[in-house]
């Protein structure tokens, strides 16, 4: 078998053969490649009911996935003889440098496909951040949209189907279960907490209404006719009582077996070849071949860094202590912090939605091209919001209907501190998540696939270069906010040292609880769920700071190359012109006076695209549960030589 970072080298290596950069011709093979990604792709889209809802589609709007291993199976299969049927048909030497691009991205996806596969088994069905007993409910409020008596019937489809779609899910837990690899206890305690919210309240108990049955009622009044709306809510109510609840009960007791015999650690050293898991996913995730020891060692670096700017973030703020005892002032602070109360969370929703409108208007300063889908700020549904993350982002409808969504936790004052809002906002909406993402989908001259998949490294990496952006177009306008910026880049330097730290180095969660703690402004709450968070999501968090610092990088030597022809708005719209790439594609594509080619070939995309994107892709990409040319006369940075084309964007994007 080989070596993680072997068979790191060898995709590396067919991913990089031959040059990126190319004249920006368009050969007759162009649209024929073009025309496969999109058949391809339409076939696959086919194939996911949910996928179709989440594009605006209404075909198949009454039923759910296959969420089965022999399905994942199938998909991989259809996957690889798509990648080999175009290694027989087109020659690389004959395509544009988009076309040959394409065809390595597509190669080095199908490559961490099958990578992936080789370790399914090992990732968890029941935990808090995205299990299905939340998804589930979360998908049919966000995403099912009923416009007339037809989606009300779906949606009443949906609802009598979800028992066999829970069960399905139910069956794949118990394999996995039986081989040891359940989540940790903590883990599932807020699993189990969640999935009890989903049938808390009416028709499943004599409260109020429940969230499936609130959200039931309003869309339902989109039913015209009074007769036909009525028929639908006794459908949907007695589908609620007599298939949901029944169905819960029986995740509500898998789940509270599962718990009973949960380890209390999070690392997934503890599960059946954990340590090539994590390598796997480390990979997958920062999309370098870099080790846990080589990223623990870098982040201990960069909070140190952090912790010495936070210093003199300090004493601008008047106080004169050292930043150990800034820190207990950030988190005892009064004012700091919303109040507890409705009032202070209506505060907190208009702040976030007020950063992200002064941000907006201030785009055009630094981004020459702008997303036509708008963004819009949302509290995290009451069922989950006690156990859920910070903040996180939602991508637009495919078709163009729908604004991308940012969801904020409300449900606790210390999980959202006034003077880290802004920056929160700044990664979640724009200049971060929502502006790359959408551009990205509205880029109609990229393959789907590129404008709706991604790699984390690239996508969160940005975001969090956004926050520091955000100081240059006006935002953080007192030390307070400052520091809030910091706190959340220390937070994410901290991810590197804590994720290592359980899944590779097994530390206990007191252990790494306590090091967050010690070493960032976060309260002991705040960091038992950042912990808790990182053990079902094995090495995603490390792909922030491993992005940021790329970008970065990238910037800085543009800057230093061109000198004073380095124009800040030209770089940007560069850089995000042509999807969300793997690093080493990434650093490849825009070193030196790659750049211009990269913006020539932003014009050539561009004159491409005409009115919204076609309703045939995906918008199940979450981001951040925190809260995604010519060639170069410079060497290729660090990321460029250690980099492996691996990582996939989930549904949603966690902070």
């Amino acid at each position: 078998m080989l070596t993680r970072r072997a068979a790191g080298a060898g995709i590396i290596a067919a991913a990089l053969a031959g040059p990126l950069h190319a004249a920006a011709a368009e050969p007759a093979d162009s649209a024929d490649l073009a025309a496969f990604f999109a058949d391809f792709t339409r076939k696959e889209r086919a194939r996911s009911p949910m996928g179709l809802t989440a594009d605006g589609q209404a075909a198949r709007m009454g039923e759910w996935d296959d969420p089965s291993d022999a399905a994942r199976r199938r998909a991989l299969g259809r996957r690889r003889s798509a990648r080999a049927a175009l290694e027989r048909r087109f020659r690389p030497a004959e395509l544009s440098a988009q076309d040959r691009l394409s065809l390595r991205l597509f190669a080095a996806e199908t490559d961490l496909m099958t990578l992936e596969a080789r370790h399914a088994a090992r990732h968890f069905v029941w935990e808090h951040m995205d299990g299905p007993h939340a998804t589930g409910p979360a998908f049919l409020m966000a995403r099912h949209r009923v416009r007339n008596a037809a989606d009300a019937q779906a949606y009443c489809d949906r609802l009598e189907r979800m028992p066999a779609w829970l069960d399905a899910w139910r069956a794949v837990a118990r394999r996995r279960a039986a081989r040891g690899v359940m989540a940790h206890a903590a883990s599932l305690d807020r699993t189990l907490a969640q999935a009890r919210g989903v049938v808390k309240g009416a028709p499943f108990d004599d409260g109020p209404p429940s969230a499936l049955m609130a959200d039931v009622t309003a869309k339902f009044a989109a039913v015209s006719d009074a007769g036909e709306r009525a028929r639908l809510l006794a459908r949907a109510t007695t589908a609620l009582k007599q298939e949901v609840g029944p169905a819960y009960a029986r995740v509500i007791a898998d789940i509270a077996g599962q718990l009973a015999q949960a380890s209390p650690e999070p690392g997934v050293w503890r599960l059946p070849d954990g340590a090539a898991f994590y390598a796997e996913r480390l990979a997958h995730h920062t999309t370098t071949r870099l080790t846990a020891a080589e990223i623990h060692d870098k982040g201990l670096r960069e909070v140190a860094r952090l912790r010495a700017e936070m210093a003199s973030v300090a004493r601008r703020t008047g106080f004169t202590g050292d930043v150990a005892a800034f820190f207990e002032v950030l988190r005892t602070r009064a004012d700091l912090y919303y109040p507890a109360t409705p009032e202070g969370r209506d505060a907190a929703l208009a702040d976030a939605k007020a950063y992200t409108a002064q941000m907006t208007a201030a785009l055009p300063s630094a981004f020459g091209r702008l997303p036509r889908a708008r963004v819009e700020v949302r509290r995290i549904e009451p069922f989950r919001e006690a156990t859920a993350g910070r903040a996180f982002y939602q991508r637009p409808p495919a078709d163009g209907s729908g604004p991308g969504l940012v969801f904020v936790n409300l449900s606790d004052p210390t999980l959202v501190p006034k003077y880290q809002l802004e920056a929160l906002f700044y990664h979640e909406g724009v200049p971060g998540h929502h502006l790359q993402i959408a551009l990205a989908d509205e880029t109609l001259g990229l393959p789907e696939f590129r404008r709706r998949g991604g790699w984390t490294a690239y996508i969160e990496g940005w975001a969090l270069y956004a926050e520091r952006l955000a100081k240059e177009l006006g935002g953080y306008r007192d030390a307070w906010a400052e520091a809030g910026q910091l706190a959340l880049e220390l937070r994410r330097a901290a991810r590197l040292v804590v994720d290592t730290g359980i899944h590779d180095k097994r530390w206990s969660r007191q252990e790494a609880i306590d090091w967050i703690v010690a070493n960032t402004p976060d309260s002991p709450s705040d960091a038992a769920q950042q912990i808790d968070r990182y053990g079902v999501m094995p090495g995603q968090a490390t792909a922030y700071t491993i992005g940021l610092l790329e970008v970065v990088a990238m910037r800085t030597r543009a800057e230093a190359r061109l000198a004073d022809r380095f124009d800040l708005i030209a770089w940007h719209d560069a850089l995000l012109a042509l999807g969300a790439l793997p690093l080493w594609a990434a650093v490849s594509l825009h070193e030196g006076a790659s750049l211009l080619v990269a913006l020539n070939s932003l014009r050539v995309l561009l004159t491409r695209d005409s009115g919204p994107p076609p309703a045939s892709a995906p918008a199940s990409a979450v981001v951040d549960r925190d809260e995604a040319g010519a060639a170069a006369a410079a060497p290729a940075s660090a990321a460029a030589a250690d980099a492996a084309p691996l990582a996939r964007v989930p549904a949603a994007v966690p902070a």
